[in-house]
């Protein structure tokens, strides 16, 4: 992740609350989230196979993507019996921006 361009005068630099700004702030949060998507992704699945060595069967659902990891156990068709999933949350904002808070 490139951090030099989320720096403090980067983000004071930029008119508060324009478009630039907004997408300063998302394009922060959909970093964060991707580069802690990637190391939790990593440990999910360990703990994941830690738990079919000890009888269940979790395979990962199609659902998952970055930020919402999701795995279940099927043992009918269609009949889910054991789903663990984990929901990433990360929220940026600077001032000026939609939803910022003093």
């Amino acid at each position: 992740m490139d951090f030099a361009k989320y720096s403090k005068q980067t983000f004071e630099s930029l008119i508060p609350g324009s478009p630039e700004m907004q997408r300063r702030v998302k394009e922060l949060k959909d970093d964060v989230t991707l580069a802690l998507h990637t190391a939790t992704h990593t440990k999910f699945k360990e703990i994941v196979s830690a738990l079919n060595l000890h009888g269940h069967s979790l395979v990962e659902s199609a659902h998952s993507k970055v930020g919402e990891i999701d795995f279940t156990q099927i043992e009918h068709v269609d009949q889910h019996v054991f789903y663990l999933c984990c929901d990433t949350v990360i929220s940026s904002g600077y001032r000026g921006t939609p939803g910022y808070t003093e």
